[in-house]
Formats: C-alpha cells, structure tokens, sequence
C-alpha cells in the first residue's frame, strides 16, 4: 500500500475522460518515457 501523504503524485490521471486503446497506450508509453510507474485503479 502506498502512503499517499508526502508523495509527489498521487492519482494524478484519476479524472481522465474514456480513452480509446490507442490514447491509453499513449498514455502508459508517456508515463513509462517520464520513469513513472502506471498504476491502475477499478471500479466497479
């Protein structure tokens, strides 16, 4: 579990509108460029 208090980030994408496959894979591409590391979250 991370601590989300004192991180630099911390579901920074969670309001995006829905993304087609290609902008999704944009997206992870980008993050990965940048050395973040893509964490998804679910909902039901």
């Amino acid at each position: 579990v991370w601590n989300p208090y004192n991180n630099i980030k911390f579901e920074t994408l969670s309001y995006l509108p829905p993304l087609s496959d290609e902008q999704l894979a944009k997206e992870v591409d980008y993050l990965l460029r940048m050395k973040w590391i893509p964490c998804l979250e679910f909902d039901k």
